[in-house]
């Protein structure tokens, strides 16, 4: 058998109850193989079928990345998060791309935002 690891968790009266339960009602041997259980059915449910792990974003990043696709620095909504993802999502200052983009709309400037736009997102990855 492969070396597992181990790990010491602390649960609620109820989550442990609920363990047990699972226990008598022979859903698992005991309480260790019910965590495990547990666990794979919460990875499976992050997961696509194609293996693809799905994380949920927060609005404000998402709707950072639609100022960078409407300003033509992305192709798509996907595509700018597969590539912001790869270079640091965290090195965006996310509030100033959209205080910036505020700005320059109501102005109505949009060829300058996103001239503004690139130069803030290539500086942010430079550093």
């Amino acid at each position: 058998m492969e070396k597992a690891d181990k790990i010491t968790i602390r649960l609620t009266p109820e989550q442990a109850s609920a363990l047990d339960y699972l226990v008598k009602a022979g859903e698992c041997k005991n309480r260790s193989e019910a965590v495990r259980t547990l666990i794979d059915r919460l990875i499976q449910s992050s997961m696509d079928d194609e293996g693809k792990v799905l994380v949920k974003l927060p609005d404000t990043m998402l709707n950072a990345v639609d100022i960078l696709v409407s300003a033509e620095h992305f192709v798509s909504r996907e595509l700018g998060i597969r590539e912001l993802v790869r270079n640091g999502l965290s090195l965006l200052d996310i509030a100033l791309i959209q205080e910036r983009h505020a700005l320059l709309s109501e102005a109505g400037a949009d060829k300058k935002a996103r001239d503004i736009l690139e130069g803030e997102y290539s500086n942010m990855l430079k550093q």
